[in-house]
């Protein structure tokens, strides 16, 4: 038998999907160099801009129990299975201030589609058949501004502090925005080498918010990028621990990724980045199981020079 759950049912399901979608964009940095969440201490240089367009696909399948009042009543009450897939497009548009301090700006753009599956188990003639339901929604996340300074730059190494913050212009009510302005901090550190660079980010976001979750996350993070032709073709591993959002999980979100970038020229990458949560056995993680990711990043020196990259940097 295929019916519809009843729409609190559908809203409650989409809201805490999408909720917790957007509170991980939200706690990502910013104009990291995609398809990686780890950012780099680098900046664009005074005068210099920087857009990049993404596109990334979320799949996740789950399992709750549910013992609400509602369901009892109406006989749906027990086991229920999800699967959530969400497809989000953002665009970020960084501009170089002076040459130590970028202005990053960013919006996302989501639809998300959950399909459940719960069966009956009140006593009558519907007793183990299944209810289907698949629900969807649309919107726009909440805006994201975040200002880096790169404060230290000697034989490789840089160190920079990324503040920022997301400013509530999506709607809260399916999901898609904390309602509230949700400030963070990242430390960034980058070391460069002829064939491999190394970045690390660690993290704070107050994540205020009106959806009950968490409102102190955390983040930390690890990235290597390694120069197959060099300034041509690029592979980058992946990997971070971050808090998860979820009052209602003790298991922290862990992920790994891997990608691969490739430059036609200085000015122009083309990525492509798979994104896996890690969890232990019997567990399920609070993250996506898959997300597949792409995007096309241009660079412009409107007004400007170009920025002198860092080999130019070390010889002058």
């Amino acid at each position: 038998m295929r019916t519809h759950a009843p729409s609190h049912v559908r809203a409650s399901m989409i809201a805490a999907c999408a909720a917790a979608m957007a509170a991980l964009f939200a706690a990502a940095p910013v104009s990291a160099f995609h398809p990686l969440i780890t950012d780099d201490a680098g900046t664009r240089g005074r005068g210099n801009a920087e857009i990049e367009l993404a596109i990334q696909h979320e799949h996740d399948a789950y399992r709750s129990f549910d013992r609400t009042v509602d369901s009892i009543i109406e006989g749906i009450w027990g086991r229920v299975s999800y699967r959530d897939d969400v497809n989000q497009a953002g665009v970020c548009v960084c501009y170089g201030i002076i040459d130590s301090l970028d202005v990053a700006v960013g919006i996302p753009y989501l639809h998300v589609r959950t399909k459940e599956r719960r069966s009956v188990y009140a006593p009558g003639p519907l007793q183990g058949l299944a209810y289907r339901s698949t629900s969807t929604a649309t919107g726009a996340g909440d805006l994201a501004i975040a200002f880096k300074w790169m404060f230290f730059e000697l034989n490789g190494l840089s160190l920079a502090l990324k503040p920022g913050s997301t400013f509530p212009i999506g709607n809260e009510d399916q999901g898609f925005g904390t309602g509230r302005i949700s400030p963070y901090l990242y430390f960034i550190l980058s070391h460069e080498t002829e064939w491999v660079l190394t970045h690390l980010n660690l993290g704070y976001i107050r994540n205020e918010n009106n959806q009950y979750r968490h409102e102190d996350l955390w983040h930390a993070s690890l990235a290597f990028e390694f120069r197959a032709v060099k300034e041509y073709l690029r592979f980058v591993v992946n990997g971070g621990l971050e808090r998860c959002p979820n009052k209602c999980s003790r298991v922290q979100n862990a992920f790994v990724l891997g990608g691969v970038v490739v430059s036609p020229t200085r000015d122009f990458d083309i990525d492509l980045g798979f994104k896996y949560s890690i969890a232990l056995p019997g567990m399920e993680s609070p993250g996506p199981d898959l997300t597949a990711m792409g995007g096309l990043t241009f660079r412009f020196s409107p007004g400007a020079p170009a920025a002198p990259s860092t080999e130019e940097r070390k010889q002058g």
